[in-house]
Formats: structure tokens, sequence, C-alpha cells
């Protein structure tokens, strides 16, 4: 997001500001403290989906100005199905469903306490590997976007070097992003298109439009999301996968 963009939408009557932290296909991070600084200013609530960051990154909510963020679970090896959302003690709030008690009326419902239990686990686990793991992350990074950019005919999308390091978002020329996951899922990678399907038909990537890319373009998006347990032979692995696919589908693989 341009702040500047941000700036000319706000309005007196704007009262809160939600941003993703990291772009879900393609790892873009949002300048959040920035961000923050402003709506501050205009005295403007700010949330902050930190699904995809939080556990990868550090999130300081004071430096940032956030006054609230949504985590998950099964983000950092924890069940699904529970999450937990912040919110800054200097803001009041009221229950969305009057009369309610569970978890002080802010959710009605029975607590998972199990699934609660272990995600604190997981979270813990993952805040104290943090430093290893983004190490982690980087090298593997590192070899596939080193691989992938000696083929002219691939597009890596997004900002590679600042972005989220678990997330890489590329597409081949020529290639729909449907087919090549095909072929690569039977070929035991698991990787999406980071497109909706509706109807039996494709719609392109909202990100990949925002970006500037034609429809085509953003039909062509691959995403790859690295884990803790990824290795640097699953790496080069996948990328003799590539390659046989994009054989397959008469693709040239050239390099630069």
């Amino acid at each position: 997001m341009k702040v500047d963009e941000l700036k000319q939408a706000i309005t007196d009557r704007t009262i809160l500001v939600s941003i993703g932290h990291a772009n879900s296909e393609i790892g873009t991070l949002q300048p959040l403290k920035e961000i923050g600084t402003l709506l501050k200013k205009h005295g403007i609530l700010f949330h902050s989906d930190c699904v995809q960051t939080f556990g990868k990154i550090p999130i300081d909510v004071e430096e940032l100005g956030l006054d609230s963020l949504s985590i998950s679970s099964h983000k950092l090896y924890g069940p699904k199905g529970v999450g937990a959302c912040y919110i800054s003690p200097n803001v009041s709030w009221e229950a969305c469903i009057p009369g309610t008690t569970h978890e002080r009326g802010f959710r009605a419902g029975t607590v998972n306490v199990p699934a609660i239990a272990a995600f604190v686990t997981a979270a813990e686990d993952s805040i104290k590997e943090m430093e290893n793991h983004t190490k982690h992350y980087w090298k593997l990074r590192d070899r596939l976007l080193v691989n992938l950019e000696r083929n002219e005919q691939v597009i890596v999308e997004g900002r590679p070097l600042d972005g989220l390091p678990s997330i890489i978002g590329f597409r081949v020329r020529g290639i729909e992003g449907q087919y090549l996951m095909l072929e690569l899922n039977r070929r035991g990678f698991a990787v999406s298109t980071g497109s909706a399907c509706a109807a039996g038909k494709q719609s392109p990537s909202k990100t990949m439009l925002a970006i500037g890319r034609s429809p085509d373009e953003a039909r062509g998006l691959i995403r790859v999301s690295l884990g803790i347990h990824t290795t640097l032979d699953d790496i080069d692995a996948f990328l003799l996968a590539l390659e046989e696919s994009l054989e397959k589908m008469n693709v040239t693989y050239r390099t630069v």
C-alpha cells in the first residue's frame, strides 16, 4: 500500500483502518509503522491482520502504532480453528452481541481450551525459534530465487529482497497458473495459484491486478510457501519439477 493513497482515502468519517501486515500471495510487507504514525495524527484506530507474520518476524504493537491485531494458530503449526485478537487496553469496546459472557463478551460460544493451550505452546515455540527460522527461510528463499531468476521465462512478483521470507510468488510467461499448479501437484509439490475459483471459472488474483498486472498475467500467479521443515533438497527437487513441468508444456527453459 502507498501511504499517500491512504491519506487521500481518509475522511472525517473514518474511524478504523485495517491493513494486512503481509500479502499472502507475494509476501509484500506493508509499512505499518508509517501508517500507524499517520493514523494517530488523525485519531483513527489501527488494526492489522498479522496471521502471516506472527511468529515469523518481530511485531511491536507500540512501535507500529497498532490498536489491535489478529493472529491464527495454524500458521504456527498449531491446531486449525483457533486464533487470537489483541486489543490495546487504551481502547474501549463493547460486545457485538449484548448479554454474552464468554471471553468478556468478545465472542459467544464455548471456549476450545485444548486448542487454545496448543496454540499458546505453538506460539511460544515459534517466538523462541524465530531468529533461527528466519535465517532458515532466507537460505531457502535465496536458493529458490537465484535459480528462478536464471530463467528468463519466470517473473518473480512483489519485492523479493525485503518481503516476508516464507512466501514467494512468481509466474511463467504465457502459462496459466492453474495448469502449472496441477503439474507441480502431480510431482508432489503443493503450491497454490493464489486466486479464487468460482462457478468453474478461475478469477485473476486481486493482488496481481492491484499491482498493475493484466488479467491474463494475474492468472499466471504461483505461490510457494516455505516451512520450517523445508530443506535445500526440497528446493532443488522443486526446481527440477518446475523444469520438467515447463518442458511438458513446451515452454523452453532458457537461462539469462
